[in-house]
């Protein structure tokens, strides 16, 4: 008798000690269900506080920014120099500030450059390409990046003689090595238009028309730059009267891409040039039914006037 008490005893605190694991099992298991929750809500909320802080700085350097354009066309070099520095220092080519930390750099060899210094600003221009490039894992820029870069700052500060030096570099380096073939094109285009604002159109001629052959299949076309390309050579044609080569180009280019505005402007120009009325008015009604917001074929606005 006494040994079933005692058997019934330990039967009943083996039981109790199961249900009291079990709960705190449960206890547990909602505890972490808990925790769990809390941490995904903390989650949302910290990408939240960091994407509008990222809006928030974006804002800051965006101002920094205007204000540095403004004290430069006011040449208070210091100023702007001041301000610029800050952008840079607070913003990072690897990250969403990647554009303020560019146009910082843009600006501040603008500026010395605008003062004379124009090695100062190659530097700077240089330094910014190097940075770019430890962005993708390499300890500096390749040689045809960092003249590409050079070539596009002399372009935008309209040192039109060094641009077409260092563009004409790019080209060469690129057809002899096949480096960065996607940006030939690319590099053609922005050659051309410095050729372009200096009515430089035989020189464009010259350029483009040995380049031009099996443009219209190329592989690296997927911005449709070759048929700008085949535009602007129309457009040089044209300029020196040589129409019928004008028309063909531009039907070349009218192959490569959708009707766009300023290349059915083109064509309607050249149509009446050459007499051909019918032509010319059938292409101004295509171009009359366009809506007005439809995009130009060519991509770069035309240059400051010059002093």
């Amino acid at each position: 008798m006494c040994n079933f008490r005692w058997f019934g005893l330990f039967i009943f605190f083996l039981v109790a000690g199961v249900l009291l694991a079990y709960g705190q099992d449960a206890d547990q298991g909602k505890s972490l269900g808990d925790v769990a929750r809390d941490s995904r809500a903390q989650s949302r909320e910290s990408r939240a506080q960091e994407s509008a802080g990222q809006n928030q700085l974006a804002t800051q350097l965006y101002r920094l920014l205007t204000t540095a354009k403004q004290e430069s066309a006011q040449q208070r070099w210091d100023d702007a120099a001041r301000d610029l520095h800050t952008v840079i220092e607070q913003s990072n080519p690897c990250t969403d500030t990647n554009w303020e930390w560019s146009k910082a750099h843009t600006q501040l060899a603008s500026n010395e450059y605008s003062q004379g210094h124009r090695d100062r600003a190659l530097a700077i221009i240089e330094e910014k390409t190097n940075k770019w490039a430890q962005c993708s894992g390499q300890a500096t820029a390749d040689e045809v990046t960092i003249v590409q870069e050079r070539a596009v700052f002399e372009r935008i500060v309209n040192d039109d003689k060094n641009a077409e030096v260092d563009f004409l570099k790019v080209i060469a380096i690129r057809e002899k090595t096949g480096a960065g073939a996607k940006s030939y094109p690319a590099d053609l285009l922005l050659l051309t238009d410095v050729y372009e604002r200096q009515e430089l159109y035989r020189d464009i001629i010259a350029l483009l028309t040995p380049r031009m052959s099996g443009a219209a299949t190329s592989e690296h076309d997927s911005y449709g730059t070759w048929a700008r390309l085949w535009q602007a050579l129309g457009e040089a044609h044209q300029k020196l009267g040589q129409y019928e080569q004008a028309e063909k180009a531009y039907n070349t280019a009218m192959g490569l891409t959708a009707p766009e505005r300023s290349l059915l402007a083109d064509m309607a120009s050249l149509y009446h040039a050459m007499g051909k009325e019918a032509e010319a008015q059938k292409v101004e009604a295509s171009l009359n039914a366009m809506p007005s917001s439809t995009p130009q074929i060519r991509p770069y606005p035309p240059p400051p006037p010059r002093k």
